[in-house]
Parts: C-alpha cells; sequence; structure tokens
C-alpha cells in the first residue's frame, strides 16, 4: 500500500513548528541561532507557496514590458540594462512601476512585514 507523500510547504512547517516548540527549552546563547534556523524555514515557506506565481507573472509583465520573451532571469537583466542605458527614459514612470512590482514580490517572500499593508 503506497502512501502519499507530504508537500513540501507542510514538512517545512512541521520542522519550524517543532523550532518555534522548543525555543524556550534552548539555552539563552543558542536562542538566536534557533530565531535565525525559523526566519529561515518562513522564507522557504513563502517561496514554495508564492515564488512560482510571482516568477510567472513578473516573466509575462517584463516580457510585454521590455518586448522580448527570455527566461525571467535574462528578462530581469535586459530590463536593468535598458533602463540604466536611458533605453526607458521615455516611459520613466512605466519602466519605475515594473521595477517596484519586481521589489514588492521578492520582498513579500522574503520580509513582507517591511512593505505597507497594501502590499503584503
Amino acid at each position: 500500500m503506497s502512501q502519499d507523500r507530504p508537500q513540501l510547504a507542510s514538512l517545512l512547517r512541521s520542522v519550524r513548528e517543532l523550532l518555534e516548540s522548543l525555543t524556550p527549552e534552548v539555552p539563552p546563547e543558542r536562542r538566536y541561532d534557533v530565531r535565525v534556523g525559523i526566519y529561515l524555514l518562513e522564507v522557504a515557506e513563502r517561496e514554495v507557496e508564492l515564488a512560482t506565481g510571482f516568477a510567472s507573472e513578473d516573466a509575462r509583465r517584463l516580457s510585454h514590458f521590455v518586448g522580448e520573451a527570455f527566461p525571467l532571469p535574462e528578462l530581469e537583466a535586459a530590463f536593468a540594462a535598458r533602463l540604466r542605458s536611458g533605453a526607458f527614459d521615455a516611459r520613466l514612470d512605466d519602466a519605475l512601476k515594473e521595477a517596484l512590482a519586481l521589489v514588492i514580490h521578492k520582498v513579500r517572500v522574503v520580509r513582507p512585514s517591511h512593505l505597507e499593508p497594501g502590499d503584503r
């Protein structure tokens, strides 16, 4: 009889919750290390939950804006190079909106508490 394998998000959450429950028992000089581990697991949970959708959305948006179809890392590089070169100066407000959308997606994964409530 086969069993379904647990989802990655569920595994990450279980380990994070275990560390959180053990934190009071950890010697004070090691609690920082445990908190770092908990934080990294939280980032990984958000990465699993959000990053694929963000990457697809960012690639679609940037591809339309840049006028090229590349994988997201190449689109980001092309966007940044063209922004630095002045190629988007006539559309600078739109380019800045694109850049802000990219940054918001990245911060929502790494540290959503640093965003305005409407961007979380």
